[in-house]
């Protein structure tokens, strides 16, 4: 089942930097914004911002991972956590664009640095970071902190906290004395990132989409220190390094900064700190992913050009794709698929909970309601966003935990269901779970949909096994189809 063609080409890229103005100050959210707020000034634009201490003001690990002083406390920490391994990486040195690193216990971590303080951080020590430790996965009952509404929307860690065949997430814990740092760089598949000082100073230079392209030297690798010598000179770098636009930024203690999709950033400890950082996805940035994921393909590709002419090239090129990236075709496929399944049972849950609305049009064709209420410079995704909220009886983590096991099979032939029938526009409270609300959810689904489909139409995926996904794609597509169509009336559009 195909989702007619007016809806399909309304599908914007709210993130291209075209008509897209970066250069501005990075704004101190000083009180508590809605999400609906959040969504259209940052998420959407793809902006970033600081949200002041009040964000972080009831977390558990404020009031026992540091002192009265607020410095770190490194007795609780080696106390209740030392047995950990965790990854350090020495800031003295740089190898391949990165910081070498070693696994060491907390408890060793924390004797060095009440060492290095002791001496008063001399340069002639190392400067060690422990930096993304998984304290969650190896804590779990350790509820150190509660995300954000605003970042809540989390397809990324979703994903892999399904994952049976891996335990892993991208969540972190970050502790580094005065001097510790990041090289300049963009995270993982151009996601966003959260990170929330639990105590210390970090200074940020953020570097917007595109711009990162003045960085690159003759080679074509993107400096990993924006204050490098180097960079001086113009034989080596000589795309006018100076011409990068960057915004600097200080974050305090308590504060949490949004690291949009796609900006560079490196980052310096100005004394002892600890952080918090999530890297997380969701259907305002996926298609960012999907293009960064496209771009590593290709230099992929070019690196393995010489072999193209062995029967297996497609499927080399892949295997060194997951290993270059970190993610596949396939498993992004299976991103997808699982974002999905969780999608399609909610919006099932609302169809049974939800009250008439009293549509003046109960149903109508998705081509009719798009025509008459939407023009062409109308993203799909504010149509939806902008619909019919509902609410639901649960978190999403909740949902989530509880669907590893679901098949959309359970989903079969309910579109007939509820014919002559439109959804409710009658929006419940729900304002502590504004992702769980059924526009959300739809919304969801919709940007899932969309790229699922640029993903099957590619050639790269074309030439795959699909054997052994979770799903036939075309089942996959064709209940998603379903659901977006059965779940949309007229009113919802002319709200816009």
């Amino acid at each position: 089942m195909e989702i007619p063609i007016s809806l399909s080409k309304l599908v914007i890229n709210s993130k291209q930097t075209d008509g897209v103005n970066y250069s501005c100050d990075v704004p101190l959210i000083t009180s508590p914004l809605s999400y609906a707020e959040f969504r259209e000034r940052f998420l959407k634009l793809n902006k970033p911002c600081i949200l002041d201490d009040w964000a972080t003001a009831d977390w558990r690990c404020r009031k026992e991972w540091t002192t009265n002083d607020n410095l770190p406390n490194l007795c609780f920490l080696k106390e209740n956590f030392g047995s950990a391994v965790v990854p350090v990486a020495d800031c003295s040195k740089v190898a391949f664009y990165s910081h070498p690193k070693q696994e060491v216990s907390v408890a060793d971590y924390i004797d060095y640095w009440k060492e290095y303080i002791g001496k008063g951080h001399a340069s002639c020590q190392p400067c060690l970071y422990l930096k993304d430790w998984h304290f969650t996965r190896d804590f779990p009952s350790y509820k150190a902190y509660t995300t954000p509404e605003y970042f809540s929307s989390d397809w990324l860690n979703e994903f892999w906290d399904k994952k049976l065949d891996r335990n892993d997430d991208y969540r972190f814990v970050y502790m580094g004395p005065k001097g510790s740092w990041t090289p300049f760089h963009a995270d993982v598949f151009k996601s966003y990132s959260w990170s929330a000082n639990i105590c210390g100073r970090k200074k940020w230079v953020l570097v917007p989409p595109g711009q990162e392209e003045h960085l690159r030297d003759r080679h074509g690798n993107i400096t990993c220190d924006l204050f490098s010598a180097d960079l001086m000179d113009k034989m080596l770098f000589p795309n006018n390094p100076e011409e990068a636009e960057r915004v600097e930024v200080i974050q305090e203690s308590g504060q949490i900064i949004f690291v949009p999709s796609g900006w560079h950033h490196q980052v310096w400890n100005l004394i002892d700190t600890i952080s918090l950082n999530h890297n997380w996805l969701n259907g305002f940035n996926v298609d960012v992913m999907w293009a960064s994921l496209q771009a590593s393909l290709l230099e992929v590709e070019h690196e393995l050009a010489d072999l193209k002419d062995m029967d297996s090239w497609p499927q080399q090129c892949q295997v060194v794709l997951q290993a270059y990236s970190g993610i596949d075709y396939a498993e992004y496929y299976r991103f997808l698929y699982a974002i999905a399944i969780t999608r399609l049972v909610l919006l099932e849950r609302h169809a049974e909970q939800m009250s008439c609305c009293n549509c003046s049009n109960s149903r109508v064709s998705l081509d009719t309601a798009t025509d008459q209420c939407l023009s062409d410079k109308v993203a799909c995704s504010e149509a939806i966003i902008s619909a019919c909220d509902a609410s639901v009886g649960s978190r999403i983590e909740a949902e989530v935990s509880s669907q590893k096991s679901v098949s959309v099979g359970i989903l079969k032939n309910k579109a007939g269901d509820n014919e002559g029938l439109a959804p409710t526009c009658q929006e419940r409270d729900n304002e502590q779970s504004p992702i769980l609300r059924f526009s959300h959810i739809l919304f969801d689904l919709w940007m899932v949909y969309h790229h699922m489909k640029l993903l099957l139409d590619s050639k790269e995926f074309q030439q795959l096994d699909v054997s052994e996904l979770p799903s036939a794609p075309s089942e996959a597509m064709s209940k998603m189809a379903e659901a977006l169509l059965k779940f949309y009336c007229s009113d919802c559009f002319s709200m816009l």
